[in-house]
């Protein structure tokens, strides 16, 4: 057999053991990033309670009952010699099982509610376990569970890249209809409005009218009425996938101070874009986009507000900062958001085969171009009403 023979080979070997892992479900793709894991640490299983950890495992399924906490009504065990159970009491035992099909892949271990924690206690007796939650018998993981999720599967790009669509379609929709006189909390119910109705929670809402948007980097919707200029914030979530998307909008010409400012922000967003690599250092990324700010003429702005990070399962798994020592991973979601004070622009991509996609564009808004490098990007410009 030649030389190009072999290589052909080679390739085709190449080509069907991804393939192959490829065919693996995504359930079981994740369980064998929990067996390394464990294997690594030398523990027996691993005890998953914080929401978007549990998410992630599940392909989204939701346990969550109030909104503002960070575990839902379920916890998962996962226990590689014995196999994968939920935690939970009997009242919320049938709509886990029903509604979120849970029993797919893991068997249910359930208490009654008067003695919630008693199985827990059990297992926690019985095996050394790693936890996403402090629990003084337990090894808490937090961060090294996170970076389990942080390369997504190609169901969960799939499922990102439809999310991607569907939202910034909706908040195209939403500033097409706002009007002079509402108030930034009437404009905020549009939204949850319409995101709700579409089967996807607003994780994130910020609405600024006016001069609230030069006074404040996360302007929380208020009684302020519109006049000329709105800036609304999302970060839709489906399937415990969050992306982050932001869009202007302005009644009359916002002028040129306005434009140069989000020409220039939008200069350093894709000089972000551009620099966000597999393997490179993530806080390398950080100050490309700094001397950007720096050469634009803007150098004090990017301390007035974080620039974003890698996001996944949360609006950012962490915030870039200078000194940040983390790789870009390929089959990742970054959502960089530069801002010089009254503008700002945010997107969300994904890294895949060394390079970056825009998830959140939508072509019916209208754009403007940015040049970085030879290169020209189609980033959304105000929308003028």
């Amino acid at each position: 057999m030649g030389k190009k023979e072999r290589e052909l080979l080679s390739q085709e070997n190449q080509k069907k053991q991804f393939i192959e892992k490829d065919m693996k479900s995504e359930f079981e793709k994740k369980i064998t990033r929990i067996e390394k894991f464990l294997q690594e640490q030398e523990l027996d299983g691993l005890l998953l309670a914080d929401r978007a950890n549990i998410s992630w495992l599940t392909g989204g399924r939701d346990t969550h009952i109030e909104i503002i906490e960070k575990t839902g009504s379920a916890k998962l065990l996962i226990l590689p010699a014995e196999g994968h159970f939920v935690i939970t009491n009997q009242i919320e035992e049938q709509r886990l099982k029903e509604e979120e099909s849970l029993e797919e892949n893991f068997d249910f271990r359930v208490e009654r509610w008067t003695e919630e924690g008693k199985i827990l206690k059990e297992y926690i007796n019985q095996y050394s376990l790693a936890s996403d939650i402090y629990l003084p018998e337990t090894n808490y993981h937090k961060e090294k569970i996170a970076r389990l999720r942080y390369q997504l599967t190609t169901e969960e790009i799939t499922r990102s890249r439809q999310l991607g669509r569907e939202s910034s379609k909706i908040i195209t929709t939403i500033c097409r209809e706002v009007t002079p006189g509402q108030t930034e909390k009437e404009i905020a119910g549009m939204v949850a409005n319409y995101f709700m109705a579409a089967g996807i929670k607003p994780a994130v809402v910020l609405i600024g009218a006016d001069e609230r948007i030069f006074q404040y980097r996360h302007p929380i919707p208020t009684d302020k009425e519109l006049k000329n200029y709105l800036m609304v914030v999302v970060c839709p979530e489906r399937a415990g996938l969050i992306l982050s998307l932001t869009r202007l909008v302005h009644f009359g010409e916002p002028g040129k101070k306005l434009r140069n400012k989000l020409g220039a922000a939008q200069q350093v967003e894709v000089t972000m874009w551009e620099n966000t690599r597999p393997g490179r250092n993530i806080g390398d990324v950080f100050k490309d986009g700094v001397k950007a700010y720096q050469k634009l003429g803007y150098e004090q702005e990017w301390k007035l507000h974080h620039q974003g990070g890698p996001a996944g399962y949360k609006t950012r798994d962490f915030l870039a900062t200078p000194n940040c020592k983390e790789e870009v991973l390929d089959q990742q979601l970054y959502a960089w958001n530069p801002s010089i004070t009254g503008v700002k622009t945010e997107d969300t991509t994904i890294i895949a085969n060394n390079n970056f996609e825009v998830i959140t564009e939508d072509p019916d808004w209208p754009l403007h171009e940015i040049e970085y490098d030879g290169k020209s990007y189609n980033r959304p410009d105000f929308l003028i009403r």
